[in-house]
């Protein structure tokens, strides 16, 4: 090195410095050149002689994220049999829903993609070889503010690189409801649910519910070629995580028992031996509700509250009307000569789906003659409709219908 009044030294770099704080080679100087090491993100290598210094800084990586919104992870409870599940909750044991089919996951997604956006600077030294974004999770608040189904809370424990929605009392006590699981190169986040959840919204059996804002975070490190780091800030992710609710079902809805009444002997009321409407009910996931899982009900087929009934009384042939007086009871009445509303006769659903039927006066039967034509029939097709409405285990509701008008026939005497 030259300058004012300095005497000449040479330096000889006989191989590369290692920016770690080792070098790899040799440094040879006059007068007690020697190699200095300053910092870590900012190293200098200084070569000190007659008041000369040589100086190389380090200039370490930066990261920043930011949460990749169209990057969601929905899973639906609609599945009627479980499948494997391949998250490592830990000690914290998976939940078996006992209205699914099997054990493991009755929903498992993934995002995709990645669940933020990572923008990492690596400076002159170039990103690391292999692995140079790093994706981990975190909980911010372990407040999830979701429910099973029969409402114990959840809260956020991180299990490892896992985050386990773990059950807080009820019946699933210390279980897990769901674990979220982040793959550390790809930023790909997995849940699996185990358990089915609360979702408050009863008049959408397919409503969505979230992790709280501000629960759940991903956190992003960028590692440079020569091992320096830059961690970015917790990015919320919470609102990505969404849970689809499955809604029970009716299907296969059909008439099912009969009900005949005989004016032979007098008036009678009958009831059905079994259920007047059959269905397959599913409640799904949720399971049915503790009260009024399956309610039954009867109705105008042709809606409104009254309706001809095209039956007369056998007296005078005064017109039945039916009406609809309440969700389980239709009324056949008429009006007498002296404008009296009288009652012809009534028909009940039960809570169990059978069906009693009251006749409490005479009906004109349109066929006359011998005694083959004394016992001619008379119905209420094509007026009277059966249903039933099931709840599931957070209330959400599904109906069948089937008319049941011909399941009723009054025979003459």
């Amino acid at each position: 090195l030259d300058g004012p009044g300095a005497h000449r030294q040479q330096l000889h770099f006989g191989g590369a410095f290692d920016q770690l704080g080792d070098h790899a080679g040799l440094f040879d100087g006059a007068a007690g050149g020697q190699l200095a090491v300053v910092g870590k993100q900012h190293r200098a290598f200084v070569a000190q002689g007659a008041g000369d210094q040589i100086t190389f800084l380090d200039d370490g990586p930066s990261v920043t994220a930011t949460a990749s919104g169209a990057a969601l992870v929905l899973n639906d409870e609609t599945a009627t049999s479980s499948v494997a599940a391949t998250i490592n909750t830990g000690a914290i044991v998976k939940g078996d829903d006992p209205n699914v089919a099997g054990t493991g996951a009755i929903s498992t997604a993934t995002s995709g993609t990645a669940v933020v956006t990572a923008t990492p600077v690596y400076g002159t030294d170039g990103a690391a070889a292999s692995n140079p974004l790093n994706y981990a999770l975190a909980v911010t608040n372990a407040t999830s503010g979701l429910t099973t189904t029969d409402g114990s809370v959840i809260n956020l424990v991180l299990v490892g690189n896992v985050i386990v929605g773990q059950v807080s009392g009820g019946a699933f006590a210390g279980q897990a409801a769901f674990a979220i699981a982040i793959n550390p190169t790809t930023g790909v986040v997995t849940v699996e649910q185990y358990l089915s959840l609360g979702h408050p919204n009863a008049a959408n059996p397919d409503d969505t519910v979230q992790l709280l804002a501000n629960t759940l975070g991903v956190v992003v490190t960028a590692t440079d070629s020569d091992g320096d780091t830059a961690t970015s800030g917790t990015i919320d992710i919470s609102a990505q995580i969404r849970f689809d609710d499955d809604g029970p079902s009716v299907s296969n809805v059909a008439g099912g028992a009969s009900v005949t009444l005989d004016e032979t002997g007098g008036f009678d009321t009958v009831t059905s031996a079994t259920a007047v409407i059959t269905a397959t009910l599913a409640y799904g996931a949720d399971g049915a509700a503790a009260t009024g899982a399956a309610v039954y009900g009867i109705e105008l087929t042709a809606g409104g509250t009254s309706v001809a009934s095209g039956i007369v009384t056998a007296v005078r042939d005064f017109a039945i009307t039916l009406f609809e007086t309440s969700a389980t009871t239709i009324v056949g009445r008429y009006t007498d000569g002296g404008g009296v509303v009288r009652d012809a006769f009534t028909v009940t659903i039960n809570a169990d789906g059978t069906l009693t039927v009251q006749q409490l006066v005479a009906l004109e039967h349109l066929q006359d003659g011998g005694p083959a034509l004394h016992n001619d029939a008379l119905t209420l097709n094509g007026l009277i409709s059966a249903t039933v409405t099931i709840k599931d285990g957070d209330n959400d509701t599904a109906t069948g219908k089937t008319e049941i008008g011909d399941q009723i026939t009054f025979l003459d005497d």
